[in-house]
C-alpha cells in the first residue's frame, strides 16, 4: 500500500552516492562530503520528526473525534438491540475510522523513516571517526 503523506513533499539525501575507499589514502575532499552527507541526514531526520509530531497530533484529534461521534451513534441509533446500536454506528462512523486508520500509517511510516535516517546518522558517524582515525585527525 502506498501512503500519499499530505503536504510532505521534502526529499531526502541521495544515499546512492558513498565515499571512495578503493584508495588507501583518504583527503580532504572525502571529509567534506562526509560532513555534508551529516549534516543532510540530521536535518532531514529533524524534519521527519516534525512531521511525526504534526501528523501524530492530528490523528490524535481524529482518534477523539471518532469516539466521540460513536458514542454519540449509539446513544441516536434506533434499533431494537445493543448489538444493532452498535452496528449502525459503525456504519455511520466508517469515514472517521478511515481517517484515524490512515493516520496511523503514515505516522508508522514516518517512524519507519525516522529509524532508517538514525542508523544512517549511526553509520556516518562511525565513517568520520574511522577518517579521522586514517587521516590522524
Amino acid at each position: 500500500m502506498d501512503i500519499k503523506i499530505p503536504g510532505f513533499d521534502k526529499e531526502f539525501p541521495n544515499w546512492s552516492k558513498t565515499l571512495n575507499y578503493s584508495d588507501t589514502f583518504l583527503d580532504q575532499e572525502d571529509m567534506s562530503n562526509l560532513n555534508s552527507a551529516l549534516i543532510n541526514t540530521g536535518l532531514s531526520l529533524k524534519r521527519v520528526n516534525a512531521e511525526i509530531e504534526k501528523y501524530d497530533r492530528i490523528k490524535r484529534i481524529k482518534e477523539l473525534e471518532y469516539k466521540r461521534k460513536f458514542r454519540r451513534e449509539i446513544v441516536d441509533a434506533q434499533a431494537a438491540t445493543a448489538s444493532q446500536r452498535k452496528a449502525i454506528a459503525d456504519i455511520n462512523c466508517e469515514e472517521l475510522e478511515s481517517e484515524v486508520a490512515y493516520y496511523t500509517s503514515v505516522v508508522d511510516e514516518l517512524t519507519r523513516i525516522s529509524s532508517v535516517l538514525r542508523t544512517d546518522l549511526d553509520i556516518l558517524k562511525t565513517i568520520g571517526f574511522n577518517l579521522r582515525q586514517e587521516l590522524k585527525i
